[in-house]
């Protein structure tokens, strides 16, 4: 255990303004106006609340800051922003990712989904899987990335059915 917290980064010490190589990125998505789940009332307000606070408190320039919000956050665009960072992000550089939104979870598959702002109800493959999350992280080459999800079953967004650990399955 004392091996863990060593090696256990506080996020301010990853995103303070001290830091001197690479950038910071975010990508913040928030949907309150779903077209086919009951409405939220806070989660947009929540997503652009948290892009204040990083590009005032951290430092996280406007120029590295993404985000998608009600009729913008659709699974295209969100694997649009996601293959944008993976061409920009290098390794020195940092991901911050912050989700507020219904999500889901599919028992048969033992996974777990965000719900773009446009997907019906009970039509998985129109939500943005967390098997789908995973590759993309894979994908961009990030010295660290970091994830906030404020939704239904986002502590499953890497656990599934084998149990192993989030660095066993980024791997």
């Amino acid at each position: 255990m004392p091996e863990e917290q060593d090696r256990a980064l506080k996020f301010e010490e990853v995103f303070h303004e001290s830091r001197k190589h690479g950038k910071n990125y975010l990508l913040a998505i928030g949907i309150d106006k779903y077209l086919h789940c009951p409405k939220l009332k806070n989660a947009v307000k929540d997503a652009q609340a948290f892009i204040e606070l990083m590009t005032t408190r951290f430092q996280f320039k406007e120029e590295h800051v993404s985000g998608l919000f009600d009729a913008e956050a659709t699974r295209k665009n969100m694997i649009n922003v996601f293959r944008d960072l993976a061409k920009r992000i290098t390794a020195d550089d940092n991901l911050l990712v912050y989700f507020s939104g219904h999500g889901h979870y599919d028992e048969v598959f033992d996974e777990g989904h965000w719900i773009p702002v446009d997907a019906k109800l009970e039509e998985e493959d129109e939500y943005f899987s967390y098997n789908k999350l995973v590759t993309i992280i894979r994908a961009i080459k990030s010295h660290h990335t970091f994830l906030i999800v404020d939704s239904c079953y986002s502590g499953s967004v890497f656990v599934g059915g084998d149990r192993s650990s989030v660095s066993e399955r980024l791997e």
